[in-house]
């Protein structure tokens, strides 16, 4: 996994929003889902479930992003 803090998004549709995924145009073509859809994922042997918050437009990538936002 790597660090994407520094990472800038270029959203086709929806944004950040806590907790959300963001998906590649892509990998949501793939799945069919779009903004406000549940997507159901296994990581590191944990079930887990995200809300879709975001479409991005990577050119060639099927990636999916986690967000985690934490209040200090």
């Amino acid at each position: 996994m790597k660090d994407t803090g520094m990472h800038l998004f270029s959203f086709s549709e929806g944004g950040i929003t806590r907790n959300g995924i963001i998906l590649s145009r892509d990998v949501s073509h793939k799945l069919g889902a779009s903004v406000g859809d549940e997507v159901r994922y296994l990581l590191l042997s944990v079930k887990s479930r995200r809300i879709i918050s975001g479409i991005v437009q990577e050119l060639g990538s099927s990636e999916g992003y986690l967000l985690e936002m934490k209040i200090l």
